[in-house]
């Protein structure tokens, strides 16, 4: 365990500047995602409050199919990986896996700040049920990824590879991983944030 924690400590501090930089893209995003819900026309503005309402009235009287939200969101976690995956074999793959967060940050952003927009005070324990189970997981993994494909892209973009077989190997295997965590995530969105959101749909649907 003290073993662990040690090469745990080594591998933040090693990859410190790579971390900022995706939190930056990351919080980026977030903000960007805020001001395009606050400077949104009042007719959109006024559609999203109708289409959130009929939501909530929807999920209030019968669940969605569980499996279904769970297929479609392991097939885009799925996909995220594959893209960020092959981002890694060239230099160009770097800003492009910043942009994949950032436009992460901005789905959050906006969702919480429509949340919060609509519905107050309501809207944050709404948001608290339909995004944090599985965002508590989805960020770090998102970052931690991000991470290790700046980093091979780094090391497969140099002239000197030394042991390529046994690096390509380890990338590979941690894609694996990240996607074993990104389907711990989709369980989450599929499977709890649902009957959360249920749970306080009543606190937004006139009846």
């Amino acid at each position: 365990m003290i073993k662990f924690r040690a090469s745990f400590k080594h591998y933040l501090r090693k990859n410190f500047l790579f971390y900022m930089i995706f939190c930056i893209a990351f919080l980026l995003g977030i903000i960007i995602g805020s001001m395009n819900y606050i400077m949104m026309p009042k007719d959109e503005n006024t559609y999203l409050n109708q289409y959130m309402g009929s939501f909530f009235s929807a999920v209030s009287s019968d669940m969605p199919n569980l499996s279904t939200v769970f297929q479609s969101s392991i097939i885009e976690n799925t996909k995220t990986v594959l893209i960020m995956w092959v981002f890694g074999f060239s230099l160009i793959g770097i800003p492009l896996c910043l942009f994949i967060v950032g436009i992460r940050g901005f789905a959050f952003g906006f969702a919480v700040s429509s949340f919060v927009g609509l519905y107050g005070f309501k809207g944050i324990l709404i948001a608290l049920c339909a995004l944090f189970p599985q965002l508590i997981i989805y960020i770090p993994a998102l970052l931690a990824a991000g991470v290790t494909v700046l980093e091979f892209s780094l090391y497969f973009s140099c002239a000197d590879r030394k042991d390529s077989k046994r690096r390509l190997l380890q990338y590979l295997l941690l894609a694996l991983v990240f996607l074993g965590i990104f389907l711990i995530s989709s369980l989450l969105e599929s499977y709890v944030s649902p009957i959360l959101i249920k749970l306080v749909s009543k606190l937004v649907v006139v009846h």
